[in-house]
């Protein structure tokens, strides 16, 4: 019990970087659509990237109390980013085209699913690099 206890601290501070993250995010997205007039793909991309890079640094080195940095799970974090985030662009531009939605709002629909999947990843990626420094 103790386990799912901790996990689901551990998802909920997770969510707060998250937050922090995507505040920046969705600020820096609404800027480059809306007063840069740059593309929904480009935009998403740029600020996704400042996002995932907070959010890496952040949690690796408080929530899942990482020693050191280590290029290769940066790289593997950004990479696997690279996708999400391609993915995620594609998809919201998918809703804004069907729907009709605001980019920005369009954008906040996918986030749950973006979440759930980077603490996913970024869990199993710290803890297989902590467990392979280990040894």
């Amino acid at each position: 019990m103790k386990y799912f206890r901790d996990k689901f601290l551990e998802l909920i501070r997770f969510g707060l970087i998250s937050g922090v993250g995507l505040l920046g995010d969705l600020t820096i997205f609404h800027f480059l659509v809306h007063s840069a007039k740059w593309p929904i793909i480009i935009a998403n991309l740029i600020s996704a990237f400042c996002a995932i890079t907070f959010v890496f640094i952040t949690s690796s080195c408080t929530l899942f109390q990482k020693q050191g940095f280590y290029w290769i799970d940066y790289v593997s974090w950004i990479f696997y980013q690279i996708c999400s985030i391609v993915f995620f662009s594609w998809l919201i531009k998918m809703i804004v085209f069907l729907s009709r939605l605001e980019p920005t709002i369009s954008k906040i629909t996918t986030i749950p699913f973006s979440f759930i999947t980077n603490y996913l990843f970024l869990a199993w990626l710290i803890q297989r690099g902590n467990s392979y420094r280990m040894r």
